[in-house]
């Protein structure tokens, strides 16, 4: 009897240990965020001519006059030429709906823009990868009040490469030696209008980056180019 009672003891610790250990078991682990991708700023004169993804060449400048000018996704016609000769800073950035990075730096955009619009900031979205519903809902999500231009469309996922190899965005950013497959964001700031005196920045700017290098354009503490 009493071997009896010790197995039917050893049965229940058994079964304790079971119950107990699936009870405080660790739950899967979610999935490690996206990385960042920052950047840091490099000087561009975008008027100099570089060799184009297949060889050919091409000039930046005129690459992104042809991207930020037109109508915008609010009815507003924009010249890029206009736009940067009136304002102290330009900011051109390219964006997918889609992107985490995107999605990390567009509430900073939002918050610079909105301190700095009064002081000679302008900044010009332009969609790449992305319907046009998902780009309304993205600006409505993050609170967008700069100008947004809609770019290609999303890519057929059984042939991503017949959208994004055959953008203007994809050409110049391979031929300024961009190795990322999509390549957002793609930032590009322009100062006192002038496009020889630019910067590019292919990914996210580090965290204090715009301030510091284009703050004091801002704040007239650096004075404007004769």
């Amino acid at each position: 009897m009493t071997r009896w009672i010790l197995s039917a003891v050893a049965l229940l610790v058994l079964a304790g240990g079971w119950l107990v250990m699936n009870l405080v078991a660790p739950a899967e682990e979610a999935p490690a965020p996206h990385p960042h991708e920052y950047s840091p700023v490099v000087a561009i004169d975008l008027t100099a001519e570089v060799a184009g993804a297949g060889g050919d060449r091409l000039v930046p400048w005129e690459v992104l006059r042809r991207d930020f000018s037109g109508m915008s996704r609010d009815g507003a016609e924009i010249d890029l030429e206009d736009v940067v000769r009136g304002n102290r800073v330009t900011l051109l950035t390219y964006f997918t709906e889609w992107c985490d990075n995107c999605r990390y730096e567009a509430p900073d955009l939002v918050a610079k823009y909105g301190v700095h619009r009064e002081d000679g900031l302008m900044i010009i979205g332009r969609s790449e990868y992305s319907h046009p519903d998902v780009v309304a809902e993205y600006v409505d999500e993050f609170g967008i009040e700069y100008p947004v231009i809609l770019g290609s469309p999303n890519p057929d996922p059984d042939n991503e490469d017949l959208v994004r190899t055959t953008t203007a965005h994809f050409r110049m950013r391979k031929a300024l030696l961009d190795p990322r497959k999509w390549g957002t964001p793609l930032n590009v700031v322009v100062v006192d209008g002038d496009p020889t005196r630019a910067s590019i920045v292919t990914g996210e700017f580090f965290p204090g980056a715009f301030d510091e290098t284009f703050g004091g354009y801002l704040d007239g503490s650096v004075a404007a180019a004769d």
